[in-house]
Formats: structure tokens, C-alpha cells, sequence
């Protein structure tokens, strides 16, 4: 039964390939696709592992979402016609590839600039403090970072690369490189 709605699907699917294609986000969109085919349980990027995960993980379609939005708004609108998104996961800023979002509940993601394969977890907030620029305002953030459940990170701070937050940890001050931030306020820890 799955098998038909996975063909079903595909309707929906080739225009969201074809909206990619045209906006050249195709590159950017196969990196997320690599990092979120634990959802569907596959190993190959795929037109079938697209498909799949455009179908069961709202969270992979709120990421496509913010690809095709931060390069055509119209596109967008288009998309999410297609592709119901969650009202409750928001997702502003530059992000490298690699994004994965997992179970996405009450998620925000406001920040300047990430690198590649940022991971976040339910609940987490990534957000601004204070008025001016958005660099000066929202995080900055590495490559190989993950921020565990119910974290909070504000402000205009860095976030090295291969950072780890833990779980309900608020970071409000610069995280070096290759650390584990923890606690309330947070603590670092060399890794």
C-alpha cells in the first residue's frame, strides 16, 4: 500500500525537482537530502529518497521550504501548495548544507550565518537579542555543529566548528572550536 502512495506522490514531487533545478539549489538540497535519509532508512540520494522524505519527514520539507523561499518567494508559495509545512519550526538566515532538523517541535532557527551539517534538535531556540544588524543581533555558527533538545542560544555570539550544545543548555557567550557546551548558564568542555 505504501508503494502506491510513494507513486502517488511523485506528482508532487517533479514539480519540486523542477522548481529546484530551475533556482540551481539542486546541489544544496542532494547535501540535506544525504543527512536526512536516516528518516526513511536509506542510504542512496535519490529521486525515490527525495520522494520518500518530501512524503513522511515535515521537517526535510520545511528545510527544502527555506531553500526554494530564500531564492524565489513565489517558488515558494508553489512548494507549499505542494508540501504542507509546520507551523511550529522556523528556519531564518544563511545555512550551509547538510541542514537536519530532527522532530522540529516548537523549533526556531533565527541566526546570521551556519556552516555545513548544523544539527538541531526539538524544541531548541536559535534566536536574536537586542536591536542592530542581524550579524551583530544572531549566532554565528560553524561546520559540524548539533544542538541538543531544549537549548537556547541568543544573541550575536560565535559557535566554532564541531561544537556540540547539550540538552536544555542556554548559551549567551562565544563556543570555541572542538567544545561541548552544557548547563544553564553553560559550561565549556574541551572534547
Amino acid at each position: 500500500m505504501m508503494r502506491g502512495f510513494y507513486l502517488i506522490n511523485y506528482i508532487r514531487t517533479i514539480p519540486v525537482l523542477l522548481i529546484c533545478l530551475a533556482l540551481k539549489i539542486n546541489e544544496i538540497i542532494e547535501e540535506d537530502l544525504k543527512r536526512n535519509l536516516w528518516y526513511i532508512g536509506s542510504a542512496d540520494i535519490s529521486l525515490s529518497s527525495l520522494n520518500k522524505n518530501l512524503l513522511r519527514n515535515k521537517c526535510f520539507r520545511n528545510i527544502v521550504y527555506y531553500r526554494i523561499h530564500d531564492k524565489n518567494k513565489g517558488l515558494s508559495l508553489i512548494f507549499q501548495i505542494l508540501y504542507p509545512i509546520k507551523q511550529d519550526l522556523e528556519i531564518y538566515g544563511q545555512i550551509g548544507g547538510g541542514l537536519t532538523i530532527y522532530h522540529g517541535h516548537g523549533t526556531v532557527v533565527n541566526l546570521y550565518k551556519a556552516g555545513k551539517n548544523l544539527s538541531v534538535y526539538q524544541g531548541v531556540t536559535i534566536g536574536n537579542k537586542g536591536n542592530g544588524s542581524r550579524s551583530e543581533i544572531t549566532p554565528t555558527i560553524g561546520d559540524n555543529v548539533s544542538i541538543c533538545a531544549n537549548a537556547t542560544v541568543i544573541g550575536g555570539i560565535k559557535i566554532g566548528n564541531n561544537v556540540v550544545i547539550g540538552a536544555g543548555s542556554v548559551v549567551t557567550k562565544d563556543v570555541p572550536d572542538n567544545c561541548v557546551a552544557y548547563g544553564n548558564p553553560a559550561v565549556l568542555k574541551k572534547r
